[in-house]
């Protein structure tokens, strides 16, 4: 199996130095290229041990705002690979979140994977921004 970092790796080929006009714009770019990668491998292994649980039902737009700010933070290359989880909480099977949850919709939890005891919960306006802060305090 390939260690996590090896696509991080770039190699160009030789032909790609002979026919380069300048050597060291080569050498920028690439080391540039590099640099960028790391940084964003390295923001987004520290999410990684973040989950986020959206509790939500139908003809809510409340809850189209919520999933939207989602949507939007899951777009920023820093936050890639965030597991996300919708419940529907209408669904049978969710009766005990209906219970707890009925009125207040949607519901955020933002919950360390490992730490289960260090979660939050953000009711009725996600954010984006709020959303963003609460991630890193959870991190914290």
């Amino acid at each position: 199996m390939r260690p996590f970092w090896g696509h991080l790796l770039y190699y160009p080929s030789a032909e790609a130095y002979r026919n380069s006009r300048n050597y060291f714009s080569t050498v920028s770019s690439m080391l540039g290229h590099l640099v960028r990668r790391i940084h964003i491998a390295r923001a987004c292994n520290t999410q990684h041990n973040v989950r986020l649980q959206l509790f939500s039902k139908e003809h809510c737009g409340l809850c189209d705002n919520a999933k939207v700010a989602v949507a939007n933070l899951l777009k920023r290359p820093e936050y890639q690979g965030l597991e996300v989880d919708t419940i529907d909480i209408t669904l049978p099977e969710n009766k005990t979140w209906w219970d707890k949850y009925c009125l207040d919709v949607p519901v955020l939890h933002v919950e360390n994977k490992k730490d289960s005891g260090r979660m939050k919960k953000i009711f009725h306006r996600v954010q984006e921004e709020q959303l963003i802060k609460t991630i890193k305090d959870i991190e914290n």
